[in-house]
């Protein structure tokens, strides 16, 4: 500090911890905010894939049966056999 500087007043020093307690309360909100919405996407991507599984699940579960009597169906016309 040189001679002719002066210390911070009493005022300045007020202001700048408001600045400070401003600055910090929008980092939280931002935080905040942030958490919230990965927290949102998350559970849409989680409500999605069990969708998404479930319906390949039952895709499977009544496609494979039915995929199996189709080919049992065209190979029995193909050599001439009864069904």
């Amino acid at each position: 500090m040189d001679e002719t500087e002066q210390p911070p007043t009493t005022d300045e020093k007020a202001k700048a911890a408001v600045q400070l307690a401003g600055l910090a309360a929008f980092a939280a909100v931002g935080l905040g905010a942030a958490i919230l919405v990965g927290g949102l996407l998350l559970l849409l991507l989680l409500i999605l894939g069990v969708i998404v599984w479930g319906a390949w699940s039952i895709i499977w579960i009544i496609g494979l049966p039915v995929t199996a009597v189709i080919v049992y169906v065209l190979s029995c016309m193909w050599t001439g056999e009864r069904v």
